[in-house]
Order: structure tokens, then sequence, then C-alpha cells
């Protein structure tokens, strides 16, 4: 799979071989995750223990969640 991310100044768009996936002013992280057809999940991070602890953990099994 090869991925080409053409940025047009305000105008950006993702092919991925060599197709247009996706297009617009920007994209979201969540837009190549869903053009390249990957499974994924959000997850909302506790405020107060990210605020406190300042950094997110290596291993997503130490996230609280809210």
């Amino acid at each position: 799979m090869k991925l080409h991310y053409v940025n047009g100044d305000d105008w950006v768009g993702l092919y991925v071989d060599g197709v247009l996936k996706k297009q617009g002013h920007s994209l979201d992280v969540r837009d190549i995750i869903e053009a390249l057809n990957l499974e994924y999940e959000t997850l909302f991070p506790d405020a107060e223990w990210l605020f406190e602890v300042g950094y997110l953990p290596e291993s997503i099994d130490d996230v609280v969640e809210e």
C-alpha cells in the first residue's frame, strides 16, 4: 500500500494506491484511519487525571477513562 498526502495550501487530499480517498481543507487522523480501513476505537481520558499526570502513558491499559 502506498499513501500520498497532497498539500495544496488550503486544500489537501489523501490518495491510497493512487486513488483519492479523502479531501478537504484539512484531514483529521480519523479521516486517515478510515481511508485505510483500519479498525480503531476512540477513548476519552479522564480530564482531571490527564491534567495531573500531564502526558499519556506508554500502555493503553494505563489510560484512565472518563
